[in-house]
């Protein structure tokens, strides 16, 4: 589908898009996103929403991004199902359990963890038996690094060309944002009145706790790498 007719104020406004939080949770840098307050709820202007998806959109399309280079983050409860189904999707990674320190910032040991996790795959595969501890230690990783393994182990604990953030408002959220900083990948985040859009490459200023929001949102990223990757096929 054109990203034409997914993307217009019209449905922003119907898939709520411009509900913020309660006016006792508000981050002041997202002042500039503010369009008012109504029933003690921030309300966003989607004007300045509608030409920060736009700018998204025409970056997405630009740039080619190869399969399991972007990566999506999204651990709260209500995201985490919509983190992996973007990703897929799209054939790229995520992270829908809970950010571990390191993960941009200290590649070589991401990358330890990424190959023991596809040893212990290897040896399921073939039917060994494992320990208990080698049990206990898949079960670990898999439910931390699922979203990171790959069909080629040499792109284990690559570092991704771009993150894109579902709730950069939570701990997790907050971690990628700081390390995708300190290691200079740009960031995409959905970015609701309570949190800041401050080192985020790309702020999209509007309703992340709505799963329409997020669908729409998801949509709209999941059509413009599809788009490229189909012209350079």
């Amino acid at each position: 589908m054109n990203n034409n007719l997914l993307l217009s104020l019209k449905l922003l406004l119907k898939n709520g898009f411009h509900f913020g939080h309660n006016v006792s949770r508000y981050n002041p840098n997202n002042k500039p996103y503010i369009f008012g307050i109504r029933n003690n709820t921030y309300i966003f202007n989607l004007e300045k929403t509608f030409q920060q998806l736009k700018r998204v959109v025409a970056f997405l399309e630009k740039n080619s991004f190869q399969k399991d280079t972007i990566l999506f983050v999204g651990t709260k409860k209500h995201v985490h199902f919509l983190t992996k189904l973007i990703a897929k999707k799209c054939n790229q990674l995520y992270i829908d359990t809970k950010w571990t320190p390191g993960i941009l910032t200290n590649n070589s040991q991401l990358n330890t963890f990424l190959n023991n996790l596809h040893d212990l795959e290897s040896k399921i595969i073939n039917k060994e038996t494992l320990s208990p501890k080698e049990l206990a230690t898949y079960k670990k990783l898999k439910h931390k690094y699922k979203g990171l393994m790959t069909d080629n182990t040499t792109q284990f604990g690559k570092l991704p060309q771009l993150i894109v953030i579902l709730n950069p408002d939570d701990k997790d959220g907050i971690m990628a944002i700081n390390e995708a900083s300190q290691v200079l990948i740009p960031t995409i985040a959905l970015v609701d009145s309570d949190a800041s859009p401050l080192n985020i490459t790309y702020p999209i200023p509007g309703n992340n706790n709505s799963i329409e929001t997020i669908s729409m949102f998801g949509n709209l990223v999941i059509n413009s790498l599809n788009k490229k990757q189909n012209k350079n096929v």
